[in-house]
């Protein structure tokens, strides 16, 4: 018995909102974890939702003036003087 066409209908829609939840941001996952992702699973809500925003597809932050621990470019760990708690104010 042949596939409905509302089925093929659906499944190209999931497909086409995957792709373009998938290509949307500059950093993408590997096909194989793509496709385990949640984004996925959620990717014609999430077309609905990116299609039908007003604000503007940039990051929060600015990259390049954001404030983070300093870490290690060999280790990736943060530096000894980073990690350390900073001191209480007395009572």
């Amino acid at each position: 018995m042949p596939a409905h066409p509302l089925l093929w209908t659906l499944v190209g829609v999931h497909g086409l909102a995957a792709a373009y939840v998938h290509l949307r941001g500059k950093a993408r996952f590997g096909l194989a974890r793509q496709l385990t992702d949640h984004s996925t699973l959620l990717a014609p809500l999430n077309a609905l939702l990116y299609l039908s925003s007003k604000v503007p597809a940039k990051a929060y932050l600015d990259p390049a003036t954001s404030r983070t621990s300093p870490r290690s470019p060999s280790t990736g760990r943060r530096s000894a003087t980073s990690a350390s708690p900073s001191p209480r104010p007395a009572t």
